[in-house]
Order: structure tokens, then C-alpha cells, then sequence
């Protein structure tokens, strides 16, 4: 893939909204839209709706994710691979 799209900051910070808008969008999203919808017409709450998430996800992404990401990949990963090796060694051969 990164032949195809080289990896510069603005990729990045793109690829870390992904998954939190994609979280947010359905349930959220489609309630913000569906109540700002008939007050001020489809486009304009679609606008307002896609940059409230946008906002949500850059924060979530960047505030929330990113600081407790190494921290929990230290705590999780030994313990992760003490499982990994103990399913080989039950595993008959």
C-alpha cells in the first residue's frame, strides 16, 4: 500500500480518523442528523453533522488514542505472547 499512497503527515492523521468516525458516524451521526434535518435542511446539517464528527474523531484520535496506545501495547503485548506460546505448547504435534 504505500507504494500507492505514500505515508505523509496528512495521510496519517487521516488514516488515525478513520476508525473513531467510524465508530461515531452510525449511531451518533445519523441521530445529529436526523433531529438537525428538518430545523435547518439536509445539506446544512449534513455539513454541520460531518464537521461535529470530523472534530470528535481528530480529538478521540489524537487526545484519547494516541497517548494510552504505547502504554497499553506495553502492558497487553507480554501477556499476549505468554498466551501465544502456551496455545503451542498444548498444541499436539
Amino acid at each position: 500500500m504505500r507504494r500507492r499512497i505514500a505515508p505523509t503527515p496528512l495521510v496519517l492523521v487521516l488514516g488515525g480518523l478513520t476508525y473513531p468516525l467510524y465508530l461515531l458516524h452510525q449511531k451518533i451521526g445519523t441521530l445529529w442528523l436526523n433531529a438537525l434535518s428538518p430545523e435547518v435542511g439536509r445539506w446544512v446539517a449534513l455539513a454541520i453533522v460531518l464537521t461535529a464528527l470530523l472534530s470528535a474523531s481528530f480529538v478521540i484520535s489524537f487526545f484519547i488514542e494516541k497517548p494510552i496506545r504505547k502504554p497499553l501495547i506495553s502492558l497487553l503485548l507480554p501477556r499476549l505472547n505468554m498466551m501465544a506460546s502456551k496455545l503451542r505448547l498444548d498444541r499436539p504435534a
